[in-house]
């Protein structure tokens, strides 16, 4: 297996199979680009697979400043994040303002593509599908782009009539994205790639074991690679001092801020509490979990359906993370909160009822792909497989 991962400082002219396009924004676009990435090499060892952060690529500078303003603004203005995402949502294809959108770093991408000559490009972020599918129609890319999309509704950013493939996530993403023109022989239902480990067996008595745990049910309370969850310190207080009988195992992920003050705020519970950091045994943790409490990223989610593990939503981001919200309970895999209040409620409620819980599972894991790497994977090598004729009719 040949897989190279490259940062805009490192950019130098060679050869790659398939070029995937990622964004650091959110962690899950580099998770779904990894796993997708992983399962392409494994599949055909003879590829050289190369990752690349497209933002990095046109401006790592910029890269940064802009990173650290949609933190910013997803957790302490979600308000102008709702506005932005729904006006961006409001833009065609065709739109003097999407055109220039596809702009942004076109230059700089088909002069990295030009080097490269992959038989495939891939984007698990909607501004370089969108930016590759444009350079495909102007014939400035000749290999297929296929697109990764990484939450459970189609926002209008993901959409380009040049995008030879859409990886979608569930049957519902699919079939809005034929609602929106797009045909349906271009649209494989494979699942959102996530890490083969979310697949594997694992033995939950020596989980808990391991980190201490008993017999009693466990509450899994997840803030993201990023520590992005907003009022989880008084939701943590709340949990570590209710009533009932359960254990809680808390991940603040790399905000060690965030870990110090939730491990302030449940000092003396009457309750077992685990605080972790950031943690890559996720898939262990989700099996031992009766429960997880999260944020509503795509990947999350994924990882939690292929689990089947029952889910409440606290307080998801305005935009992306509200349709998957919105997704989750409508297919009865979950349940969305807004206050540390009614979040304790919630979690009470569902741990007195084993049976309901056991209909949430069940909802969740007959979402789940757990091989959704490998199926799309397979879905983007047979598109690559397939001569690129550029110019092609639009779809």
């Amino acid at each position: 297996m040949r897989l190279r991962v490259l940062e805009g400082s490192r950019f130098t002219a060679r050869s790659a199979d398939a070029v995937l396009l990622e964004s650091t924004y959110g962690g899950g676009h580099i998770q779904a680009g990894a796993a997708l990435a992983a399962a392409l090499a494994e599949l055909d060892p003879s590829l050289t697979v190369e990752r690349i952060d497209f933002f990095d690529l046109v401006n790592p500078v910029v890269n940064g400043a802009a990173r650290f303003a949609y933190i910013q603004s997803v957790t302490r203005a979600p308000v102008l994040w709702r506005e932005f995402y729904e006006r961006t949502g409001q833009l065609t294809p065709e739109s003097s303002w999407q055109q220039f959108l596809y702009r942004l770093g076109a230059r700089r991408l088909a002069r990295f593509l030009a080097q490269r000559r992959p038989r495939v490009v891939v984007a698990t972020h909607p501004t370089p599908g969108g930016v590759a599918a444009q350079l495909r129609r102007g014939r400035q890319l000749d290999a297929p782009v296929a697109t990764v999309i990484t939450d459970y509704i189609v926002h209008s950013q993901w959409l380009h009539p040049d995008v030879d493939l859409y990886i979608a996530g569930a049957e519902a993403v699919r079939e809005a994205l034929v609602a929106r023109g797009i045909r349906p022989d271009r649209v494989a239902v494979t699942g959102i790639p996530i890490h083969p480990r979310f697949r594997q067996r694992v033995d939950p008595f020596r989980v808990r074991q391991r980190l201490g745990l008993s017999h009693q049910p466990v509450v899994l309370f997840m803030a993201g690679g990023y520590g992005m969850v907003r009022g989880m310190v008084p939701a943590c207080r709340q949990l570590a001092f209710a009533g009932g009988s359960f254990q809680l195992i808390v991940v603040s992920g790399r905000d060690a801020l965030l870990e110090r003050r939730i491990r302030e705020v449940v000092e003396g519970s009457p309750r077992p509490v685990r605080v972790l950091g950031f943690v890559r045994e996720v898939h262990e943790l989700m099996s031992v979990a009766d429960l997880l409490i999260s944020k509503a990223g795509g990947l999350t989610v994924t990882e939690a359906l292929a689990k089947g593990l029952p889910m409440v939503i606290y307080r998801p981001i305005p935009g992306q993370e509200e349709g998957n919200a919105r997704f989750l309970v409508s297919r009865g895999a979950g349940r969305v909160v807004q206050s540390p209040e009614e979040l304790v409620s919630e979690v009470q409620r569902l741990l007195d009822d084993p049976e309901r819980r056991r209909r949430m599972a069940q909802a969740a894991a007959a979402l789940g792909h757990p091989r959704a790497d490998e199926e799309a994977a397979r879905a983007i090598l047979a598109l690559a497989r397939v001569p690129a004729a550029a110019g092609r009719e639009p779809r």
